[in-house]
């Protein structure tokens, strides 16, 4: 999602300095120098508090955009919880003591997620903003806890601040990190699909509503260097939702030589649910449509054909 956002608001002919704990990948490098907007790359781990006070003291910012993050699985959350919670919730009070002592930070967009609605992912009519949290896993509850540590730093220091939820993404630039522990399966279909590696769909998928990687980078660009949003919380999420299988269709279409296996016995299956089988509710984005005039911009077949576009042009991509 960095690598998405640094584009877009590049492509917007602005100044930016990206931050990371790993470095940016030199395809994404050689593209951005493309773009009319400055980019400056810094390495850091956002645990590194000294360091985080240095570089926002001397980079020049004035909004800032805060997405670093563990998603974990159930696994990583017994084994490593303790880095987890370093990195999600104290590492967002040390970007937001960074820009405190600063003063020269107006706004923080604060990336978070869908999770922290937890079980009223599947037990309520509709969610939108005023659906109280409910999150049931380590990763939702420190993005609850870091949407709290931003709204109260703008109470306490003046400062702009929002909170952006966004749905599973996926798109352009999404690669294994290693601090995201269920990759989107459309990535791993395309890794597969152009790999001729056999995977196997779920039996049962119900469908989810996948958020486009470029559609996140617009809307959190229009919360970061738009006008001053309307609220706090907005969802960053397409209301409707698809099958994984529409993605394999247009996959096997593309590249003939591939198909998605019968079943388990022939191919990996393709892992990237706890349970995709489970009828996911219905998200309201009106309060982001309010403020963004067609948004989201891809229904699912443009966001197809825009990312195959992508995979041809970036032929080595991991």
């Amino acid at each position: 999602m960095g690598l998405n956002c640094v584009e877009h608001i590049l492509r917007l002919g602005n100044r930016v300095v990206a931050v990371s704990s790993d470095d940016v990948p030199a395809e994404a490098r050689a593209e951005f120098a493309t773009l009319p907007g400055e980019l400056l790359i810094v390495r850091a781990d956002v645990t590194d508090a000294p360091r985080l006070r240095e570089i926002v003291a001397n980079s020049g910012v004035e909004v800032l955009i805060h997405g670093a993050a563990i998603t974990a699985n159930d696994e990583r959350s017994r084994s490593e919880g303790d880095r987890v919670i370093d990195v999600n919730i104290q590492g967002t009070q040390n970007v937001l003591d960074a820009a405190a002592r600063t003063g020269s930070i107006r706004r923080i967009v604060y990336i978070s997620s869908a999770a922290v609605y937890g079980g009223a992912t599947f037990d309520s009519l509709r969610i939108d903003e005023a659906t109280p949290p409910d999150p049931r896993t380590l990763y939702g509850i420190t993005k609850l806890a870091g949407e709290m540590l931003t709204r109260r730093h703008g109470e306490l220091h003046g400062t702009e601040v929002v909170a952006a939820r966004l749905s599973a993404v996926f798109g352009p630039w999404e690669r294994d990190t290693g601090v995201r522990d269920l990759l989107s399966p459309l990535y791993q279909l395309s890794r597969a699909a152009r790999s001729g590696t056999a995977v196997a769909l779920p039996e049962h998928d119900a469908g989810r509503n996948w958020l486009y990687s470029r559609d996140a980078a617009s809307a959190l660009a229009r919360l970061s260097v738009g006008a001053l949003p309307q609220h706090f919380l907005y969802n960053v999420a397409p209301s409707s939702t698809f099958k994984v299988e529409a993605w394999a269709q247009r996959l096997e279409a593309a590249y003939p030589a591939w198909r998605v296996a019968g079943g388990r016995e022939e191919g990996g299956a393709l892992s990237f649910d706890t349970d995709p089988s489970r009828r996911r509710t219905t998200v309201s984005n009106d309060r982001l449509q309010a403020e963004m005039t067609q948004w989201p911009r891809y229904e699912p077949n443009l966001a197809f054909d825009d990312c195959l576009s992508w995979l041809d042009r970036h032929e080595d991509w991991p």
